[in-house]
């Protein structure tokens, strides 16, 4: 495998990723995701994630070892439960070409510069939820109503929130999380003024169940352990939280 030292555009990494779903046939979104979430787990490694991803890829049964890993993750973050079936759900019984996808997809992952990525101002942390959205197609968001938030909006909006008034314990709502931008922006602001987003407990909940498990995976990735996730339509819920 040869390996680069730059860092595309998180949009063109997502190309690329697309690019090699495409060429097998594959549809692409359900791998890539898979691929995308599962390197996100080994950025805490530091450089080390490029070795593990490569032995990942280079494994004989990747999607059953990507599916152990993914077990291992929901063991750390129960609240996982029940919400990582468009995400997992196929590994246990891939379709033609999609162990041939997620492995490449994987290889091509440890090949970029994906920390320096994940962490540009235009991505702040939420490469995830961007990615969802580069994957869905403009008529899926509006039939969603999803409506993508820039990451330096999102910082602005979790600043101008009160966030750091809340208190330990205290719920906080965002019934529209989407693929949780401005939830990543709020744990991001909370421990920037000293306060502890990890003793907050969050709600999320969306229509969309790609964005519930999507914006649960951020949380668990950025060290929240209490949030309740529900998929569903917010109109008809009864929130009792302060909202994001």
């Amino acid at each position: 495998m040869t390996r680069t030292s730059s860092h595309p555009t998180l949009a063109h990494l997502t190309e690329q990723l697309v690019k090699i779903a495409s060429a097998t046939g594959c549809e692409p979104k359900e791998v890539t995701l898979t691929s995308v979430a599962t390197a996100s787990l080994l950025l805490g490694l530091g450089d080390g994630y490029r070795p593990m991803l490569t032995a990942i890829a280079d494994h004989e049964d990747v999607p059953a070892l990507v599916a152990q890993q993914w077990q291992w993750w929901q063991k750390s973050f129960p609240y996982l439960e029940g919400h990582l079936e468009p995400i997992t759900g196929w590994l246990n019984a891939p379709r033609e070409g999609q162990s041939r996808v997620l492995a490449r997809q994987l290889q091509h992952l440890a090949s970029v510069d994906l920390p320096t990525i994940a962490e540009g101002p235009q991505v702040a942390g939420d490469i995830l939820g961007q990615v969802l959205t580069l994957l869905s197609s403009p008529g899926d968001r509006s039939a969603k109503g999803a409506f993508y938030t820039p990451a330096s909006l999102a910082k602005v909006m979790a600043q101008m929130g009160g966030l750091e008034e809340t208190h330990p314990n205290e719920a906080i709502l965002e019934p529209c999380c989407g693929g949780g931008g401005l939830l990543v922006a709020a744990v991001r602001h909370l421990r920037s003024v000293g306060k502890a987003p990890e003793l907050r407990r969050w709600i999320l909940q969306d229509i969309d169940p790609y964005a519930v498990a999507i914006a649960g995976i951020a949380m668990s990735i950025h060290g929240i352990p209490a949030v309740t996730l529900r998929c569903g339509n917010s109109l008809a819920s009864d929130p009792v939280a302060v909202a994001v």
